[in-house]
């Protein structure tokens, strides 16, 4: 991971600098859904660690019906830079869906 100190000059982040000087970096949210979280959650979590600096949210969502909690879900995260490596590891075991900001 790479952290950025403030800068000097005008006390703000260094990335702030860098897109207004027109260095945008690109966000994707990719979500994999999960059929049968219990079993793939092991499997899963080896792979988001791997990508660890890369991503910088994850929320799962997994619906629950009258109180039982179902063994399938959504997981969402928030990636910063290129992803691609990402996504191919993930759709190797799930199926996956994208959307891309600059």
């Amino acid at each position: 991971c790479v952290y950025f100190p403030l800068s000097r000059e005008e006390n703000i982040p260094i990335t702030y600098l860098m897109q207004k000087e027109g260095e945008y970096m690109t966000t994707t949210i990719i979500g994999v859904a999960l059929e049968n979280r219990l079993e793939t959650a092991l499997e899963f979590q080896k792979i988001v660690t791997n990508f660890g600096c890369e991503i910088r949210t994850r929320i799962g969502l997994h619906p629950s019906k009258e109180q039982v909690c179902l063994n399938r879900g959504i997981v969402l995260l928030e990636v910063d830079g290129d992803a691609d490596l990402l996504k191919l590891e993930l759709s190797k075991h799930w199926q996956i869906q994208t959307m891309e900001f600059e």
